[in-house]
């Protein structure tokens, strides 16, 4: 009788293995399935009220991390207020600047 339990929960504890094993050998002999797509079209029309709409939203929550003292931008800027153990850490760029980036870069 004890045989026959130690025999089922062997059983049921190794088909899960396998069956694991199993999927794991179809996905790496059919490999993993991709489909083209083309995304879609997108127009956004730019009007002086959205403009003026995503000022005030980018204002709203983004100048805390992201605006740089010194130009009035949202540039990016260092992260002062973080504990050395991450290093040196400089908030994102969030426009569209290429000059904030070499500034950044060259220390400048």
């Amino acid at each position: 009788m004890t045989n026959k339990i130690v025999k089922w929960v062997a059983a049921g504890g190794c088909a899960p293995i396998v069956l694991v094993g199993a999927f794991l050998a179809y996905v790496q002999l059919t490999g993993i399935r991709s489909y083209r797509h083309a995304a879609p079209a997108r127009h956004v029309e730019v009007t002086p009220e959205r403009a003026a709409a995503g000022k005030k939203l980018a204002m709203t929550l983004c100048i805390g991390c992201h605006l740089d003292g010194s130009t009035g931008r949202l540039t990016g800027k260092l992260m002062a207020d973080l504990t050395s153990e991450f290093g040196v850490v400089y908030s994102a760029n969030i426009t569209r600047s290429k000059a904030a980036w070499h500034r950044r870069l060259v220390g400048r």
